[in-house]
C-alpha cells in the first residue's frame, strides 16, 4: 500500500508486524551465510493489515565480508495460508464424519482393489483391527469379487457418484 517513494525513505523495521521478526530474520540470513531460503514473515501494510509472506534475502557483503545490506523478494502468501487452513479444517471435518459414521466405510485404490482406510464401524463388522484391514484386497474379503470390481468400474465411469451395492462378503 506504500508508494515507492514512500518505501524507499523509511525504515523497514516500520512494516514488520512483530518488530522482534526483524532481528531473527537478519540473523537467519546470516546464519546462511547470507543466502537465506524461504523465510516466513508478517508485515504490516499500509493500512495496517497483516499479511503473511515469505521472503528469499540476500546479504550484500563487502570484500572484507562485512553485511552492507539485503536484496531480496516478497511474495505475499496468504491466500495460500488462508487455503492451507481451510484444507485443514476440511479434513478435520472429513475424518470426524468418516471416524463416526454409522454405516462401514471403506476406501479402495480402484487399480488394485486393496483397503487404503476403513472406518471405525467397518473394523467392527469385518472383526478387522484397522491396521490388519490396510492392503487387504476386497478378494479376500468378498464372496463374489468380480461383483465389487464392476461395481468400482462403474462408480468410476459415472464421475464417482454415489451407487448402492449389496454384497455377501466373509
Amino acid at each position: 500500500g506504500y508508494s515507492r517513494a514512500e518505501l524507499l525513505s523509511m525504515s523497514t523495521s516500520k512494516i514488520y508486524a512483530d518488530p522482534s521478526d526483524r532481528a531473527a530474520f537478519l540473523s537467519f540470513i546470516v546464519s546462511q551465510g547470507g543466502a537465506g531460503l524461504d523465510y516466513g514473515l508478517r508485515f504490516k501494510r499500509k493500512d495496517g493489515e497483516v499479511v503473511d509472506c515469505a521472503v528469499t534475502a540476500t546479504a550484500i557483503l563487502d570484500d572484507r565480508g562485512k553485511t552492507l545490506g539485503f536484496q531480496g523478494l516478497i511474495r505475499d502468501t496468504s491466500e495460500q495460508r488462508r487455503l492451507q487452513e481451510a484444507l485443514k479444517r476440511s479434513e478435520h471435518d472429513y475424518h470426524g464424519l468418516f471416524e463416526h459414521a454409522h454405516d462401514a466405510i471403506l476406501i479402495l485404490d480402484p487399480s488394485t482393489e486393496a483397503v487404503l482406510d476403513a472406518n471405525r464401524r467397518a473394523c467392527l463388522l469385518y472383526g478387522f483391527a484397522r491396521e490388519e484391514f490396510i492392503g487387504k484386497s476386497m478378494m479376500e474379503l468378498a464372496v463374489d469379487p468380480s461383483r465389487g470390481r464392476d461395481f468400482v468400474k462403474r462408480t468410476m465411469n459415472q464421475g464417482g457418484e454415489y451407487l448402492p451395492l449389496e454384497s455377501r462378503q466373509y
